[in-house]
């Protein structure tokens, strides 16, 4: 997982998967999914982390999700808080 911060408060959190099953479910061999979260969504999240900081926000997402299903508890996490998010994924094409 890869989160950046945006210019205007938000942020954009990007997983990305390769290899044999990457291949076979996605039929590509690099697959990328963006998690894209405006401001009030980063405001949200910081505070039920009770972080200060965007900066902070970062390294508390970085540490508390790992794994090849990070993206998606992140976005389980904001549904439960209530938060908005956006989900850019390239379509698959067969």
């Amino acid at each position: 997982m890869v989160a950046a911060l945006e210019p205007e408060g938000g942020m954009a959190i990007r997983q990305a998967s390769e290899g044999a099953l990457t291949q076979f479910c996605f039929e590509e061999p690099r697959h990328v999914v963006e998690t894209v979260l405006d401001r009030r969504a980063v405001r949200g999240l910081a505070a039920y982390f009770r972080v200060e900081t965007r900066i902070q926000l970062l390294e508390v997402l970085r540490v508390a999700f790992t794994g090849y299903d990070c993206a998606a508890t992140i976005r389980n996490l904001l549904r439960r808080l209530d938060l908005p998010y956006e989900v850019r994924e390239r379509a698959i094409s067969r």
